[in-house]
């Protein structure tokens, strides 16, 4: 059975033909940006280990066993090893700042994968972090993923890879589903954290829009968007 990740459903969206050439619909993160994700994940994992909150020492910890080594086999120098060190140390303070590194915010795993059948295709989607909010009485899933991308709060939340994701990990018991995208980019000092809440409501519409998607993709629906063509360089010269 062939698979699909959210990041196709939202290439398909974007553009049809850019997903038939199998095109890119996010940055790859850069090194320094991967060690962050890892970091993030590792302390949280060490949390959840431990029954504690996540704090500051935690990640620094991680992050010293996962970067330096990392950074003296790709020769990089002690200095800049450092200042990336302070620099990512920012970041870790910046998260604990948040509710979700609370006891309020319980981590129920880490690096967590789920799938589900649409169609011909397996969707399979994937949780950085996965939390449980107590702060409410609504049964509410949380899920953060760590991207170098900005997203203001409508974008996130009529993002397709986002509703996928967020979709993958719903149980359909009338659950809510919250996502989290923090933007880890290493051109800023601290994180940029937009969160959006899914309702059993909306959760029906993005199934329709991902059943939707997955027939067209099955089908071999391949068409322009025209309104990317001028800035697009997939595809040879488009002309209308």
């Amino acid at each position: 059975m062939a698979s699909l990740t959210p990041d196709d459903i939202a290439l398909y969206v974007k553009c049809p033909k850019l997903y038939e050439r199998k095109g890119q619909i996010s940055k790859p993160l850069t090194f320094f940006e991967s060690k962050l994700r890892e970091t993030f994940i590792e302390g949280e994992r060490n949390a959840v280990l431990k029954d504690s909150i996540i704090k500051p020492r935690k990640f620094t910890r991680a992050w010293n066993k996962l970067w330096f080594p990392a950074a003296i086999k790709r020769r990089i120098s002690v200095k800049v090893a450092t200042e990336k060190t302070l620099q990512a140390t920012i970041k870790f303070a910046d998260y604990c700042k948040y509710d979700i590194s609370d006891y309020d915010y319980p981590t129920a795993g880490v690096d967590i994968q789920s799938s589900m059948i649409i169609g011909s295709h397996e969707l399979i989607a994937q949780a950085d972090i996965l939390k449980i909010d107590l702060s409410t009485k609504k049964k509410t899933t949380v899920i953060i993923n760590f991207s170098n991308k900005k997203l203001s709060l409508p974008e996130l939340l009529f993002d397709p890879s986002a509703r996928a994701t967020a979709y993958s990990f719903y149980r359909g018991k009338g659950d809510y589903v919250t996502y989290i995208n923090i933007d880890i980019n290493e051109r800023q000092e601290k994180l940029n954290i937009t969160a959006v809440t899914f309702s059993p409501k909306e959760m029906d519409e993005i199934r329709k829009m991902i059943y939707h998607i997955e027939l067209g993709i099955r089908n071999k629906a391949y068409y322009h968007n025209p309104n990317l063509c001028e800035r697009c360089k997939a595809c040879p010269v488009f002309k209308l």
